[in-house]
């Protein structure tokens, strides 16, 4: 876990885990789980996972393309930064 006090700490960090699945914490309490999708120098990007499935019903035996909830917070707002393993069937590609 990274706790950082400084922004440039947590774009390096967040640059490392880029494409990585990781639980992030807030200044205000907030926890959210998902894939960093972007990093600049002032936010993070995370694709949340949904429970919803695109095309489910029309695809065989149910599988469908999974839907993903981007989230953008700012750098001045982490307060920790976790690495998670992640068991959900595959990489999120972006078409």
């Amino acid at each position: 876990m990274n706790e950082y006090t400084h922004p440039i700490q947590w774009y390096t960090s967040c640059r490392q885990y880029l494409h990585r699945y990781v639980r992030i914490t807030t200044k205000d309490g907030n926890v959210y789980d998902g894939f960093i999708a972007d990093v600049n120098p002032e936010n993070v990007t995370l694709a949340i996972p949904t429970c919803e499935a695109e095309g489910a019903d029309d695809r065989q035996f149910g599988f469908g393309r999974r839907r993903f909830r981007r989230l953008a917070l700012p750098l001045f707002l982490l307060s920790s930064l976790f690495l998670l393993p992640f068991f959900g069937g595959g990489f999120p590609y972006w078409y």
